[in-house]
């Protein structure tokens, strides 16, 4: 062997060494790299799927809640008589959206039947007083002097034939 040969063995061991060490600190380093940039990709995706999920299930019991509490009141509505199809069509998903669970949880069976039972007392009580005050009824009119027939239940009354206690509500 010539001493030029050896330098360049060495030279050429020594390089390629070198080459085979870096080449995998790099492959290593770029891995890893890469393995963290995917996990924190994948756990960026995951937390924007868990958001949405939520968002999905926080929508659902929204509108869950909103339709509940509208068949709530759509039960206790035919004792006042104030829904109108307008009044249902003015119902915005903004509206929707503004009912939470504890405003919803804050409307009880209890306070949602003693409303209606009021509402249905106070009818009552109107129409029993507009039947008094002869008003009411088609043939009547209001401050009657008892000498107009009254029409009653489909019968032609006068109200002069019966005593006026025999008038107080039915």
């Amino acid at each position: 062997m010539s001493a030029l040969a050896i330098p360049e063995t060495a030279t050429g061991i020594v390089t390629r060494t070198a080459t085979r060490i870096l080449t995998r600190t790099a492959t290593r380093i770029l891995t890893r790299a890469a393995i963290r940039a995917t996990t924190r990709a994948a756990t960026t995706c995951a937390a924007i799927r868990a958001t949405r999920r939520v968002a999905t299930i926080c929508t659902a019991t929204r509108v869950a809640t909103a339709r509940a509490a509208t068949h709530t009141v759509l039960r206790v509505v035919p004792a006042i008589g104030a829904v109108t199809a307008a009044g249902i069509a003015a119902v915005t998903p903004a509206g929707i959206a503004a009912v939470t669970p504890a405003s919803v949880g804050a409307v009880t069976p209890a306070c949602v039947g003693a409303f209606a039972e009021v509402a249905v007392d106070d009818v009552r009580a109107v129409g029993r007083q507009a039947v008094h005050d002869g008003g009411a009824e088609p043939g009547g009119t209001a401050g009657d002097d008892g000498d107009q027939p009254v029409q009653l239940h489909g019968h032609l009354l006068k109200r002069a034939a019966l005593p006026r206690s025999r008038w107080q509500s039915p």
